[in-house]
C-alpha cells in the first residue's frame, strides 16, 4: 500500500524530540514493505535526512510556533491557522494523487484528521484518524471546535487513541467504536556509561516538555520537601527538557537550595533519553493531564520503574502491572511521599518491580501495532474498492 500519514508534528533531524514517535512508526511501517509519505507542517528547525522518509513540510505562517501552543483566541494565532488550513486543503490533494496513495493516517483529528476528511471527500481515499491527546483534551472543549472533530471522527473508517480512558472519550463524541494503539519511540542502543550519574546513589530522571501540563513545578514543590529528609541524602533527580517552564526551574533550583542533588541538563536528544534511563532507577512523570506520554513507553522500554501521578491511564496501568507507583494528580506532598516509598525500597522488592517491566512493554511494542494497523487498513482499502 501507498500510505500517508498526515501529522500535526514530525522530527525534523535525529535529534528532534517533536513526534519522534510517529518516525519510528513510519520506519516500522515502511520495514513492513509499504510505502509511507508524510505530510506535516514545516517547522524553523534544521532539516536533515532521517532514515531516508518521504516528508513534505507543508508552508505556512506560523513555523516557529508548535501547533499545540497556538491560541483560537489570539488574532495573529488565527491568522497562521488560517493559513495552515488552506494550504493542507490545497496541498494534500496534490500530494495524494501525485503518490498514489491508498490510505491515510492522521496523527491527531485537528487539522490532520481535517485534511484527511477533505481528501476523503474529494478523492475517495478512506482514512483513520489517530487521538493522540490535546485534541481531545484540549480542542474538544470548545463548542464548535468540538462539532468540527466530532464530524472528523465520525467520517473516519477507523478510530484509534494512544490511551485506553482516551479511547472511551473519543467513543463519546463520535458514538462509534474507538480502538487503543500505543505509541511509542524506540531508543537506539547505545553504551550507557554516563558519567555524572553516580550509581551508588537513588538516581530519579524527568524527561518531558517543561510546560505547566507536564507538571515539572509539581516535581520541584516535591523536592522542596524532601531537601532536609534524611532518607533523601542519597538521592538525586535529573531534569532533561526544554519549554516556557525552563527560566521557572533554573530560578526554583538555586531559590529551594536544591543544587546538590537537582540538577537540570537541558534538551535531551534520543541518545541522553537512552543512557539516563538505563543509568537511573526511576523515571518520574507528574503530569497534571495527560493519557499515555511517550516516556511511559521508553521507561518500560529501559527497564526502568515508574512513578506517576494518577492521571490518564498512567496509574492504573502502573498498579495493575506492578511496575512502578502513583502518587495523586496536583500534589507536591503526595510525589513526595511516593519518592520517599522508593527510597525506603528493599533491593528484592525493587527487582520485583523491574521484572514485571517486559510484560507491559509487550503492549507497546512497535511491530505488534504497526501490524494491528496494517491488517486493518488493508481490509478498509478492500471494502474501498
Amino acid at each position: 500500500m501507498n500510505i500517508c500519514i498526515i501529522t500535526n508534528g514530525y522530527p525534523a533531524n535525529s535529534q528532534d524530540y517533536q513526534g519522534a514517535f510517529c518516525h519510528s512508526f513510519a520506519v516500522a511501517l515502511r520495514n513492513s514493505g509499504h510505502n509511507v509519505y508524510i505530510f506535516t507542517p514545516d517547522k524553523d528547525a534544521k532539516k536533515e535526512e532521517n532514515d531516508n522518509m518521504r516528508v513534505f513540510w507543508l508552508p505556512w505562517l506560523g513555523g516557529k510556533k508548535s501547533l499545540i501552543n497556538l491560541s483560537f483566541f489570539n488574532p495573529l494565532d488565527l491568522i497562521k491557522i488560517g493559513s495552515l488550513i488552506a494550504g493542507g486543503k490545497r496541498s494534500i490533494i496534490e500530494y495524494c494523487k501525485n503518490n498514489k496513495i491508498d490510505f491515510c493516517l492522521a496523527l491527531w483529528a485537528l487539522p490532520s484528521g481535517y485534511f484527511a476528511m477533505h481528501t476523503k471527500k474529494k478523492l475517495g481515499i478512506p482514512y483513520a484518524v489517530w487521538c493522540l491527546g490535546s485534541d481531545i483534551n484540549m480542542y474538544a472543549k470548545y463548542p464548535v471546535i468540538k462539532n468540527i472533530i466530532k464530524t472528523v471522527l465520525q467520517n473516519a473508517n477507523a478510530l484509534y487513541a494512544d490511551g485506553i480512558q482516551m479511547s472511551e472519550d473519543v467513543k463519546k463524541i463520535s458514538h462509534r467504536d474507538c480502538e487503543f494503539l500505543s505509541t511509542t519511540r524506540i531508543l537506539p542502543k547505545i553504551q550507557i556509561n554516563v558519567s555524572d550519574v553516580d550509581r551508588n546513589k537513588k538516581n530519579f530522571v524527568f524527561i518531558g516538555r517543561l510546560e505547566y501540563i507536564k507538571g515539572i513545578d509539581i516535581l520541584i514543590e516535591a523536592m522542596r520537601l524532601l531537601l532536609y529528609k534524611k532518607e533523601c541524602e542519597n538521592m538525586s533527580l535529573y531534569v532533561f527538557g526544554s519549554g516556557s517552564q525552563e527560566e521557572y526551574v533554573n530560578k526554583k533550583i538555586i531559590e529551594y537550595g536544591l543544587e546538590t542533588f537537582v540538577f537540570f541538563k537541558g534538551y535531551a536528544n534520543q541518545d541522553d533519553v537512552s543512557r539516563y534511563l538505563q543509568q537511573c532507577d526511576w523515571c518520574i512523570i507528574p503530569s497534571r493531564s495527560d493519557s499515555i506520554p511517550v516516556v511511559f513507553s521508553e521507561s518500560l522500554q529501559s527497564n526502568t520503574p515508574l512513578i506517576v501521578c494518577d492521571v490518564g491511564d498512567m496509574g492504573y496501568l502502573v498498579r495493575k502491572h506492578k511496575v512502578g507507583f502513583a502518587a495523586r494528580p496536583n500534589n507536591p506532598e503526595s510525589l513526595a511521599e511516593t519518592i520517599i516509598s522508593t527510597l525506603t525500597l528493599g533491593a528484592d522488592d525493587y527487582l520485583g518491580y523491574t521484572k514485571n517491566i517486559p510484560f507491559l512493554a509487550q503492549e507497546f511494542n512497535i511491530e505488534n501495532t504497526v501490524k494491528k494497523f496494517i491488517f486493518q487498513a488493508q481490509e478498509l482499502v478492500k471494502k474501498n474498492i
